[in-house]
């Protein structure tokens, strides 16, 4: 795609002299990609990859839909344009909301902390104030200068429009700060959980809290728009529990190698690339570059361990005189007493050491897909 740019009143391919402001303008409200890669600058979208994200992320219905993504692969910056996509759509060809004017919408950025959230609502706001080509395709669609908006703040503002609401076009929320109370037509949960979720379980199970009373928050259960986009940080993650306890949502699931062994982004996450990040990450490069809960170099839980165990289908027998599996369990006496510094038995823990022991202990066990355990 060659570049496009503002010349005097027009819009121009490089090189060239054709004013392209109306063909460009249809072409980029039918399509996000091209929306993404000719005016907002997201020149690195690739054909192979970006294109049949966008196209699918821009499809009515489903409306609901979680998209998991590889890092270093402008999943952030794909939901950012989808935003903007949603709000240029003229009422009579609008492919979300058939009938509505897009700026009239009300949208919600929600990500781990706020200002995260900030920081995503951030960069749109400056494609209203600052980009020439975005300002010349859709007048109707900026103020002349940002005072002129009646609400206009880093983490709220406004486009011109004719529908009264208490909500700002653009709004931010962080799980850490709780929902707004407010209701929306299109939520984008961007991010809601990352390392710190992966560190602290418990902000783990703030974010999957967060995301069961986010359904609240949409301004028509049926026909709002919901967004999901994210990459994996644990075994047991938010997404996980997405899989297993939201059935409406349609999800896709990238992971930096496709199926036949290829490259998904060769541009940016080359072998080279990906083998520096598996060195480096360990367990981590799974979750977060093939979001896989298990791959190569991840163990969940080592079955030499159980020694005085069989495994019969999806059960486990061991003879109960044997002890070893509950010397595991609580940390092995017998070693600890030998060791300067031995484990900490559960009830020596902080309520957090508690619920941090039990998190890994179910991740393990789940794992191994153990459904029950049998005492012979």
């Amino acid at each position: 795609m060659q570049e496009i740019l503002k010349r005097k009143n027009k819009i121009v391919q490089a090189g060239a002299d054709e004013d392209l402001s109306e063909k460009l303008r249809d072409a980029a409200e039918k399509s996000l990609y091209v929306l993404a890669k000719a005016v907002m600058g997201m020149t690195a979208f690739t054909n192979h990859l970006h294109l049949p994200v966008c196209n699918w992320l821009q499809t009515c219905p489903p409306r609901k839909k979680l998209l998991l993504m590889p890092r270093s692969s402008f999943k952030t910056s794909i939901a950012r344009c989808l935003a903007v996509h949603i709000v240029i759509q003229r009422p009579d060809r609008n492919i979300y909301f058939p009938g509505r004017t897009g700026r009239n919408l009300r949208l919600l950025f929600a990500a781990e902390n706020e200002k995260r959230a900030v920081s995503r609502i951030g960069w749109i706001r400056r494609q209203f104030e600052k980009n020439e080509i975005f300002r010349a395709l859709w007048p109707e669609c900026v103020w002349k200068s940002p005072t002129d908006a009646p609400t206009w703040t880093a983490t709220r503002f406004s486009l011109p429009r004719d529908e009264d609401y208490p909500e700002a076009t653009f709004e931010s929320a962080g799980v850490d700060s709780g929902s707004t109370g407010s209701h929306y037509d299109a939520i984008f949960k961007d991010d809601l959980i990352g390392l710190r979720s992966r560190q602290e379980p418990q902000f783990m199970a703030r974010a999957i809290e967060w995301f069961k009373t986010s359904h609240s928050l949409t301004d028509d259960v049926l026909f709002s728009l919901d967004f999901v986009f994210g990459t994996r940080w644990a075994a047991e993650d938010l997404y996980s529990w997405i899989f297993e306890n939201e059935p409406e949502y349609e999800y896709r699931i990238y992971s930096a190698h496709n199926p036949d062994g290829t490259l998904l982004f060769p541009e940016r996450l080359s072998e080279e690339v990906l083998a520096g990040l598996r060195k480096k990450q360990g367990d981590l490069y799974w979750l977060n570059y093939e979001n896989k809960a298990i791959g190569t170099g991840v163990t969940a839980f080592d079955l030499s361990h159980l020694r005085d165990c069989t495994v019969a289908g999806n059960y486990i027998e061991y003879d109960p005189t044997a002890n070893r599996i509950f010397e595991i369990i609580e940390g092995d006496k017998a070693a600890a007493s030998k060791e300067p510094e031995r484990p900490k038995r559960f009830w020596e823990l902080t309520p957090e050491e508690r619920v941090q022991r039990w998190l890994e202990m179910q991740k393990n066990w789940y794992q191994r897909k153990l459904t029950n355990i049998e005492v012979s």
